[in-house]
């Protein structure tokens, strides 16, 4: 197009150029390079130029000093149409996106826009370029013409920036309608659509028509972004296959309550042992499988089934866990009777050859029997020597009759100390010392035969110690101080009593190994466990009670009634029609609540035995298959909820809960 235009000393320059901005400007600097006095007249129109470089379109720097130099050799510019945006040098891409962003600022972009132009205009004119704020504007309007790309971008990103702040927080993003629900986000979006571009046409024009228009378009946006968005991200799903069903939906939401990641499901069943199921794994799990095992259907069949298999081998597992920690050493009885055994060996031949000698110096030996404790003896002595076949000299106080005196004295301390009647061992063992003095002093190859017999016979205290070593109120330094003052053979017995001791509780762990725990982990026992076993030892030990222990709270979650309260919490992710009653009523707008929701129960109904078999695969599960962890993932990303919502509920009318009390036949 060709613009005329008068310079200031009255010449006419015409100028063929995109716009009247560019072809006031071009005569300009024509006429600055060109005074009067060296110039014939007006520029030719009809003189065609050079074209302009490559990259130079109008509005550019580059197109602006071409055009200059055009018109200082008197040639009229070409007309050119835009060029393509990948002409487009980057700084006028920019600029575009830049001046784009700043107009699009909701209600104060026309005046952030004017404040720009002046700005660049001064900018312009400090640099020998002159330039006005309409000679901005105009060039600004080209350039968002020949820059849709950037233009767009600008656009998109003034409003987005401005309102980030808002968005922010979790007031402004929830009425902005980027968060909850979907019907909440599209209707805070429709909301806030309407209002913003409502105000801001409002706030340029003045017009309240064209504002209601634009506020019209800004809900119908706004409303609709979040089904769009919501659709687009199902449908990428759809095609990267992430869709989540519902089963690993409602899978992962327990995973996610109970702390654990889909990643971390195999390595933590690894950790946990043999046998292991990913319900194990949290009490939320574990309180879905008993919602799932508590509903008619394959599910529920999946389930118990796992379980009862597993009861089944608990027995052998236990086995193995003692064979894998403490061992299996000797029976405890056979270990007895070994003893005993080098007990005779050693002890009686020595025994039999003083046995009969008659003891003189009484007094110490009677002052025992008139004691109650020491007439027991006396009996208790005379009843074993008949029981072993020993006969006596008549009338006399022979070694025999006292060494038997003192063995019964022994054992009264040895069941006193054990009861914890500390005083009653401790007068025992204080008579068994006067006897023992006395009979040394006249009969020394007695005290050669107690050697002989002490031996083997501090081995069984020892080992009858260590069967006691859990049920004892003994402290760990205690129990350290003691096993410092035996011999090896002492201190091997009370090990091997002790660890006969573990491996009974462990075999009825089966039937009670909350009360196995309990006992391992309350007081003391714990810290006499690590000193007995030895720390990696009882750490393994214990780990595997407490295994047994997860298993136990999951058979009872699936077969048994104490988490009736817990597993009602879970139905509605297995029982859609699980505990809703609604009264009867002739409103209409009830009675459409209600048929919406038995259509909604008949629909769920169908779909449920799929869903809830779906979860008790996973539930039972040793090891996540890849196809199983995908799902896990999926429905850890996914949003919807597992089951379709009661309509009453939706609109926030309450519907009238009866409790439902549910009782599982073994």
């Amino acid at each position: 197009m060709k613009y005329t235009i008068q310079s200031p000393d009255g010449r006419k320059i015409t100028i063929e150029a995109a716009d009247e901005a560019t072809a006031m400007r071009g005569a300009k600097e024509w006429a600055a390079a060109n005074p009067a006095g060296n110039a014939a007249g007006a520029a030719p129109a009809d003189v065609q130029g050079d074209q302009p470089p490559q990259g130079a379109v109008p509005g550019s720097r580059a197109y602006a000093d071409w055009a200059a130099a055009q018109a200082r050799a008197g040639h009229t510019l070409p007309q050119r149409g835009p060029a393509p945006p990948e002409l487009s040098d980057p700084i006028s891409q920019m600029t575009t996106a830049a001046a784009a962003g700043i107009d699009s600022v909701p209600f104060i972009g026309d005046k952030l826009s004017a404040l720009a132009n002046q700005g660049r205009a001064a900018i312009q004119t400090s640099f020998g370029h002159p330039m006005t704020a309409q000679d901005v504007a105009a060039e600004t309007a080209t350039l968002r013409k020949v820059n849709p790309v950037a233009n767009v971008t600008g656009e998109v990103l003034g409003p987005t920036v401005a309102l980030a702040p808002l968005g922010a927080t979790a007031l402004g993003s929830r009425l902005l309608g980027m968060t909850g629900s979907l019907a909440s986000r599209v209707g805070f979006g429709a909301l806030s659509g309407g209002t913003i571009a409502g105000g801001d046409q409002l706030a340029r024009t003045g017009d309240w028509g064209q504002a209601a228009v634009s506020g019209a378009e800004g809900a119908a946006i706004g409303g609709a972004f979040p089904v769009a968005t919501k659709g687009l991200g199902w449908l990428s799903d759809l095609v990267l296959g992430r869709v989540a069903t519902k089963d690993a939906q409602n899978v992962a939401r327990a995973l996610r309550d109970d702390g654990i990641h889909p990643n971390q499901v195999n390595q933590q069943l690894q950790q946990m042992g043999p046998d292991a199921m990913v319900m194990d794994l949290g009490p939320n799990l574990q309180a879905q499988a008993g919602a799932v095992a508590s509903v008619p259907g394959p599910g529920q069949r999946i389930v118990r089934d796992a379980v009862a298999a597993r009861g089944r081998g608990a027995s052998a597992r236990v086995t193995n866990d003692v064979t894998q920690t403490i061992g299996n050493g000797p029976d405890i009885t056979t270990l007895r009777n070994q003893i005993i055994t080098q007990q005779s060996q050693a002890a009686d031949p020595l025994y039999a050859a003083v046995r009969n000698i008659p003891l003189t110096n009484l007094p110490a030996l009677a002052a025992v029997a008139r004691t109650p404790m020491g007439r027991q003896a006396l009996t208790n002595a005379t009843t074993m020597l008949a029981n072993d076949g020993i006969r006596l000299p008549q009338g006399q106080f022979t070694v025999g009759l006292a060494d038997y005196m003192k063995r019964a004295l022994d054992d009264i301390a040895a069941s006193s100390a054990r009861a914890g009647n500390n005083n009653v061992a401790r007068q025992a063992r204080n008579m068994t010392r006067a006897i023992t003095s006395t009979v040394d002093r006249q009969v020394p190859a007695y005290r050669a035969a107690r050697d002989a017999f002490a031996g083997p016979a501090q081995v069984m205290d020892a080992l009858d110690l260590g069967t006691t070593a859990f049920s004892r109120e003994m402290s760990p330094t205690q129990l350290r101080t003691e096993l410092a003052g035996m011999s090896p053979s002492e201190r091997q017995a009370f090990l091997h009593g002790a660890q006969s001791q573990v491996e009974a509780m462990m075999g009825n762990a089966v039937n009670d190994v909350a009360s196995l725990r309990n006992t391992f982990r309350k007081g003391w026992n714990e810290a006499k466990l690590r000193i007995l076993l030895g720390p990696q030892i009882a750490d393994d030990l214990l780990q595997r009670i407490d295994r047994e222990l997860a298993y136990g709270q999951t058979s009872n979650a699936v077969a048994g009634n104490s988490e009736t309260a817990r597993r009602q919490a879970g139905q509605s992710e297995v029982d859609p029609k699980f505990g809703v009653v609604n009264k009867p009523s002739i409103d209409p707008v009830r009675i459409a609540y209600d048929a919406f929701n038995a259509a909604r129960n008949a629909i769920q109904g169908v779909m449920q035995p799929r869903i809830n078999a779906g979860m008790a695969r996973t539930h039972i599960a040793g090891q996540l298959s890849p196809a199983m962890m995908r799902a896990l993932q999926n429905g850890a990303r996914a949003t919807a909820p597992g089951v379709l919502p009661p309509a009453g509920v939706a609109v926030g009318i309450e519907n009238q809960r009866r409790p439902v009390q549910i009782t599982v036949g073994r």
